[in-house]
């Protein structure tokens, strides 16, 4: 297959005009002709000067479809998947809440034995709780959060056949640095629904952590005199740190200042997206928390606050850029590469390079999805996506 003329999103975070050839599952060659030469028995399709943009890569969500990944069988998660692929989105983590001990067990175990026969690739698993604080537990719920213990960790990636790639942690909390551990097995640790003030969450870096879950919230304030997790993540110039993209958790005025602080190198643009996703307006249950749906942001039924976003990462990636300075291709990048980079699967994923895989959305000037190639096969898309 041959998409031509079409602005490709490059690997030096610029879109250049040409057109890109994929033989199988890869991308064969990359051209700056517009109008490439097909041989024979060469598919040709017209990207009319769309963007051309790797499949994004969102690392944190919790479902789609009144689909809960926590509660979710084999099937149900190729309903998150197809959901998920249909909305641009190629490669994802599934998100943990804080749930029984057993029920997260039978979770890792679901994830360990997960085929990804259908839709995007569930590449592994966020492990955002339990080992988290209460007084920053936000939508969590506190009964089932644990004092950090790195066995029970180390059974839940037996279980999940190694599969939990993000490890969410409060550094402040009794036993935390045992979970350090964890980073010499390839897992990238994060400082998740923390308390921490500055001194703690600088230890907590320069101990292995290399992450920041979700910036600004469920975390200590950027005080002027106690910087707190976000003064201590930008001074660690190797923390990525994820950000909530839908424009409404974060303002977009901290968009634009984290975009500042941080650059377009360390940002990832997450959905953190509910089960509610992909639904309309209404009430739906979040790990068995009522929860009443309205313009796509979520509220706890119990007390009004908000619980989480209801949306896909594409359309966090619009928002962000309706609502906030980014460029499109700081925007893309913070959705594809850095995610990519963050988890480990950047040698086949998250950029337009020779070599790696063919996943590729094809966006019009407004940014709607016109085309979308999976492992070098183009999708069919319904009418009216």
């Amino acid at each position: 297959m041959i998409l031509r003329n079409v602005k490709i999103f490059r690997e030096t975070d610029r879109f250049i005009f040409g057109s890109i050839r994929l033989t199988e599952e890869r991308i064969i060659e990359i051209s700056d002709q517009v109008d490439l030469h097909p041989k024979e028995n060469e598919v040709v399709l017209d990207g009319r000067g769309g963007y051309l943009i790797p499949g994004l890569i969102d690392i944190h969500l919790h479902g789609s479809k009144n689909i809960d990944f926590c509660n979710a069988t084999g099937e149900e998660i190729e309903k998150i998947a197809q959901f998920q692929l249909s909305e641009g989105v190629t490669a994802f983590l599934g998100a943990t809440m804080a749930i029984p001990k057993e029920n997260l067990m039978e979770v890792c175990r679901r994830v360990g034995a997960y085929g990804n026969r259908f839709g995007a690739e569930l590449i592994g698993i966020n492990m955002e709780s339990p080992f988290i604080s209460t007084v920053k537990r936000g939508a969590q719920n506190s009964e089932y959060l644990i004092p950090p213990d790195l066995n029970f960790f180390y059974q839940l990636q037996d279980a999940a056949q190694g599969k939990i790639k993000i490890l969410g942690v409060a550094p402040e909390l009794p036993g935390a640095e045992k979970l350090i551990e964890a980073a010499s097995q390839g897992v990238r640790l994060s400082i998740a629904h923390s308390n921490a003030d500055y001194e703690t969450a600088k230890g907590a870096f320069r101990s292995g952590f290399s992450h920041a879950t979700h910036l600004f919230n469920a975390m200590s304030p950027f005080h002027h005199r106690n910087p707190g997790i976000v003064g201590a993540a930008f001074e660690e110039k190797s923390c990525m740190v994820e950000m909530i993209a839908d424009g409404n958790f974060i303002h977009p005025c901290m968009m634009n200042a984290a975009m500042r602080l941080f650059e377009d190198d360390r940002i990832i643009l997450i959905s953190d997206g509910m089960p509610a996703t992909g639904m309309p307006d209404g009430q739906y249950d979040l790990a068995g928390d009522a929860i009443l749906v309205k313009d796509k942001v979520g509220f706890m039924q119990s007390d009004g606050a908000m619980a989480g976003p209801a949306i896909s990462l594409m359309g966090c990636l619009k928002a962000t850029l309706n609502k906030t300075e980014f460029t499109l291709e700081q925007a893309v990048k913070c959705a594809t590469k850095n995610p990519a980079k963050a988890v480990g699967i950047f040698e086949e994923q998250g950029s337009l390079s020779v070599g790696k895989l063919a996943n590729l959305v094809l966006l019009d000037e407004d940014l709607s999805i016109q085309q979308i190639i999976y492992k070098g096969k183009l999708l069919k898309r319904s009418k009216g996506e």
